[in-house]
């Protein structure tokens, strides 16, 4: 049996973290939930990112909270979303926010249905890097 290639998520996941060593911040928001749960479970089975630091914030004032205690710790962080088009101006607006706040120290991913539908349009919410499925 032949591996499966990696998804465009984990790609651009183990890419920005092996090159920035930085933890990853997941907004876990209910309606995502499962999504998250495939990706953790694929960032477990892989050998170079299973011991990678990972939290899980369910709520923009955590993943706020959550940010700013992980900068403290580390310097830089990345940020994943997974966005269905009803949570892109949520998207866009928590992502301005994080930037406003934490500058170049945060990278911003975002993929899911609406990332798969209209990369561009999340790109222009001020993501970092879009991952279309």
């Amino acid at each position: 049996m032949e591996p499966r290639p990696e998804s465009g998520i984990l790609m651009c996941v183990k890419q920005a973290v092996s090159s920035a060593r930085s933890p990853l911040l997941f907004y876990y928001h209910r309606l995502n939930r499962y999504s998250f749960n495939a990706l953790a479970g694929a960032l477990d089975s892989n050998p170079d990112l299973a011991e990678w630091p990972v939290t899980l914030a369910r709520t923009a004032e955590e993943i706020r909270t959550a940010a700013t205690a992980l900068l403290d710790q580390h310097g830089r962080i990345i940020v994943a979303f997974s966005v269905l088009t009803p949570q892109l101006g949520d998207l866009q607006h928590l992502a301005g926010q994080l930037r406003s706040d934490y500058g170049s120290r945060i990278s911003i991913i975002a993929g899911g249905p609406h990332a798969t539908a209209d990369a561009r349009n999340v790109l222009n919410s001020g993501v970092d890097i879009g991952i279309p499925r």
